[in-house]
């Protein structure tokens, strides 16, 4: 019973397989759907997590490859929140004490760079800039 032929031309066993990998597939559907843009990187290569380590200027954790510095940084806002920003140049950058600080730049959030305590990029937003030299907010 076992190689049994079904109408078709299908056996009985690979008709069971068939049906067992489909629902395998059903099954991991959602939660390969559900994983959100900055699980992965611009190439789609996936990225570490950030786990809420505090950024150190001589400890780097990587969360990205974007802008003109291509690093984006895992980091803890001022409030405590995990956040991956995009490396940026301190010339310019804008100093906060809190993330409403930050309110006039939409997306940035309030953060302790090698810059001090300033509003910083999410990954991703592929900074404009006409400085291409200086200091920048991994030190990297």
């Amino acid at each position: 019973m076992e190689n049994e032929e079904l109408r078709g031309g299908m056996s009985r066993r690979t008709a069971i397989k068939s049906v067992a990998a489909g629902t395998a597939l059903a099954w991991a559907a959602p939660a390969i759907t559900t994983m959100g843009g900055s699980a992965f990187a611009q190439d789609g290569s996936p990225l570490p997590a950030c786990t809420g380590q505090d950024f150190q200027c001589d400890v780097v954790v990587e969360c990205g490859t974007t802008g003109p510095l291509t690093l984006c940084v895992c980091d803890v806002t001022v409030e405590g929140d995990i956040f991956c920003w995009e490396n940026f140049f301190c010339d310019g950058a804008q100093p906060c004490a809190s993330s409403a600080d930050c309110a006039n730049l939409p997306g940035y959030t309030c953060v302790t760079t090698c810059c001090g305590t300033t509003c910083a990029p999410p990954c991703g937003e592929n900074l404009v800039t006409t400085t291409t030299s200086g200091r920048n907010a991994a030190n990297r």
